[in-house]
């Protein structure tokens, strides 16, 4: 029997885990539950695991959005139960919990939920001894063990749960609080309270994450705790009141994203003309097309088998657009194809991204399709609009963070507004043509571009690219950049996290360095560099962006070889994100490859970091998507890439009605493959303690925001080369997640396995181009 468990007293009438009379499902789903939230990444999870319960929604708040008079006026009179949210930190630190301490110190009979860091807030306020853990445990599972009453109720009395601590209430409990489930600890043989409840308040705490994908029975605990609520509530034994009572008397409180504006079809460009031609191979076609323009942008599927359909290219043209924006001042700058320029500041840029969206949505009715007539499931996702990259330091807007100083002059966000473009679709082998605005002048560039791409396939072979110096002319790749932060500190940066890790600061931490190399832009051609890479490491997100001078923006280029898909919003609105966490090489021989890919799949660290940004993300996608929709298809396997193995899950919802593409980048960026959790106090300790300079576009996104049909897709830039032509400087950034099972001299290892998969061919490009 565990700790504190023995000789319970039989608990008062309104005990909240006294015998429960059947509770109808009625008055349950009525409940009104608030959440504080105390800025974890996985609390719109828990949300989530209540909606499934309740008939309306949670009210979500954060432990600091308003005092505990405000609190106690206009909030608890109209709620019925409380749940405190998992965090980072610990209930030692007030600031930490906020909010979440001064409910637990009121002294009325309000039920309470508390959930990892909130469980740990339950044990301290009761008298007890929150302490490190025998062992951190970040994403694993254990099996739990319990007495079945409360919280248990219906539930086996040996399951498995996702635990996310590195602290731990002691099991020697104050007298008001008993032990109602735990774990043994398999080095000391200690039983770790798992879950506690108060004797005489209807207060219930857990310690693992029953909102977790891989936890067991969380939907059980969530009706057991509102049944327990109902019964405890001092009032009438279940409510009838509809729920948007409590609305009106704490609507300051948010209960939802704020819903975007209605896109009014106000554009100038009214049609989309669509042609399909024969295939032509994308390298050629954009060799032919656009290769000399430096205002092109080729969206490149180069590893296509099973994954994605279609490649998108383009250049800005007469008609088209461009804008950057600059975090150091505010500014957008919009060049036209004509030449003129306007800057503007905008306090908000993915609003100015929202509205520029908006304006240039064209209806599907307007679409018109010359020759063969495609189905809607063979036209392209991208239907001309907004392609381009947004750099992590946006973070500053979506995190609500300080902007990091740079020193660098490369924007922060470019968009090409494509009226133009080539889609190719790898799976019918043909070339979709789109042209935005008049008939004529599209039907125009529509026989000019299959004109182009006719003398194009007559080339009697694909045309070669400049053949760079051998690896063997140049030292390896690691010695040959500088890195920003070099070994040995790298370490130390490593060390520092499993410290914070140790703490209760943060889960998991993804931490990056630049690695750097000058080179002449007058003998490195951006263009022979990407087909090298391309060939070298095909990657089913790859892409390569050039962006001329102007307006004291730097001409820059991005050659990018990405197996990550960040995000991506189809035009039946279901938006899928597919996470990386785990790499391996590739085996020399079959047998040697499969052992290192089957050795991947089972390994315990890789599979923590992935679950840990799964559950996170499926906290991003649960404040876009609509209720109960957020599901994983496919969790931890194993993608094949040529020169590594990668573990990846798939995370799906369905996205709001009332919200666009624009608001769901918003929402999910940076993306949580790039900073670890819980997010926003990760990036800050990143920012604070850990990374030496800032990342710039590398662990931002690269894609598209269609003008026909509200669809979008992008990357997570990875495995990405960034050439500054003013600064004379290409960039490489490369890193790995950081957890408590790390070993810091594998985690170097794995960075510059990383780093070699697109720096070896940029080594060797400037080897060759200095000589």
């Amino acid at each position: 029997m565990p700790p504190n468990v023995a000789n319970i007293p039989r608990l008062p009438v309104n005990g909240a885990s006294r015998a429960l009379e059947p509770i109808p499902s009625a008055a349950r789903k009525r409940l009104r539950v608030v959440i504080i939230d105390n800025f974890d990444s996985y609390t719109f999870n828990v949300y989530q695991l209540f909606c499934g319960v309740l008939e309306h929604s949670p009210v979500v708040i954060r432990n600091n959005q308003m005092g505990w008079a405000e609190f106690e006026t206009r909030v608890l009179p109209h709620i019925d139960a409380i749940v405190l949210s998992p965090g980072p930190g610990t209930p030692e630190h007030p600031q930490d919990i906020g909010l979440c301490g001064d409910v637990l110190r009121y002294p009325g009979p309000i039920p309470v939920f508390g959930v990892c860091l909130g469980h740990q807030a339950m044990g301290l306020q009761c008298g007890g001894r929150v302490e490190r853990a025998p062992e951190v445990m970040h994403g694993r599972l254990s099996p739990i063990e319990h007495l079945g009453t409360g919280l248990f109720v219906n539930v086996p009395l040996h399951f498995l749960a996702v635990r996310y601590h590195s602290l731990i209430v002691h099991e020697d409990l104050p007298s008001d609080l008993i032990t109602t489930a735990w774990v043994r600890d398999n080095h000391t043989g200690r039983r770790l309270v798992m879950a506690l409840e108060h004797r005489t308040k209807p207060w219930h705490g857990v310690q693992f994450h029953p909102e977790s994908i891989c936890s067991e029975y969380g939907h059980q605990m969530a009706i057991n705790f509102c049944d327990l609520a109902l019964a405890a509530r001092p009032r009438k034994p279940y409510l009838l009141e509809p729920y948007h009572a409590l609305s009106e008397h704490i609507s300051v409180v948010p209960t939802h994203v704020p819903h975007s504006i209605t896109p009014a079809h106000t554009s100038d460009v009214h049609q989309c003309h669509v042609a399909a031609v024969a295939w032509c191979d994308p390298e050629m076609a954009f060799d032919t097309l656009f290769a000399a323009s430096k205002q092109s942008v080729w969206l490149d599927s180069a590893h296509v088998e099973g994954e994605t359909r279609w490649s998108y290219m383009g250049e800005r043209s007469a008609t088209g657009f461009s804008l950057t924006y600059s975090l150091h001042n505010g500014q957008v700058a919009v060049q036209h194809g004509d030449g003129q320029c306007e800057t503007r500041s905008v306090a908000s840029f993915f609003d100015f991204l929202q509205t520029v969206y908006l304006e240039h949505q064209i209806p599907w009715t307007a679409i018109q399709q010359h020759g063969v007539n495609l189905s809607d499931d063979d036209l392209p996702q991208f239907l001309g609009g907004l392609v381009g990259y947004i750099g992590y330091g946006l973070k500053a807007e979506t995190l609500n963070m300080p902007a990091v100083a740079s020193t660098s002059t490369v924007p922060d966000a470019t968009f090409v507004f494509l009226d133009r473009a080539l889609c190719f679709d790898h799976f019918h082998r043909r070339v979709v043509l789109v042209a935005l605005g008049p008939h004529e002048p599209a039907l125009t560039w529509i026989r000019d571009t299959a004109a182009a791409l006719d003398a194009a396939r007559r080339r009697a072979m694909p045309v070669s690219a400049t053949q760079p110096a051998s690896p063997a002319a140049r030292p390896p790749v690691d010695q040959f950049f500088t890195p920003d932060l070099p070994r040995a500190p790298y370490l130390a940066a490593i060390q520092r996290s499993n410290d914070l890790i140790d703490a209760g600061e943060t889960y998991e931490v993804c931490m990056t360095t630049q690695f750097r190399c000058p080179y002449d832009p007058a003998r490195v051609d951006p263009w022979s560099l990407y087909r090298s890479v391309r060939r070298r490491n095909p990657a089913p997100y790859g892409a390569y962006l050039r962006f001329a001078a102007s307006s004291g923006v730097p001409a820059h280029w991005i050659v990018c070889s990405s197996p990550e898909r960040f995000l991506r919003v189809d035009r039946e609105h279901v938006i899928t994100m597919k996470p990386i966490k785990g790499t391996a090489r590739r085996g020399k021989t079959q047998k040697e490859d499969e052992a290192i890919r089957a050795a991947l799949e089972a390994n315990d660290k890789d599979r923590a970091e992935n679950l840990m940004i799964v559950d996170l993300i499926r906290n991003d996608l649960n404040l876009v998507s609509t209720t109960g929709s957020v599901c994983v298809p496919k969790l931890m396997h194993v993608e094949s890439y040529e020169t590594l193995h990668q573990l990846v899950s798939t995370i799906q919802g369905d996205l709001d009605p009332n919200l666009t593409a624009v608001d769901a980048l918003r929402h999910t960026f940076p993306p949580g493959s790039m900073t670890g959790a819980p997010k926003l106090r990760t990036v800050q300790l990143l920012e604070d303690q850990l990374e030496s300079s800032p990342r710039g576009i590398y662990s931002g996104c690269i894609g598209f925001l269609s003008a026909v049909g509200g669809a979008s897709h992008f990357n997570v830039v990875i495995r990405t080369a960034i050439g500054d032509e003013t600064a004379k400087s290409i960039s490489i950034g490369a890193g790995g997640a950081i957890v408590a099972l790390s070993d810091p001299a594998d985690e170097w290892d794995e960075v510059v396995l990383k780093l070699q998969s697109v720096g070896g061919a940029v080594a060797d490009f400037v080897t060759e181009a200095s000589r």
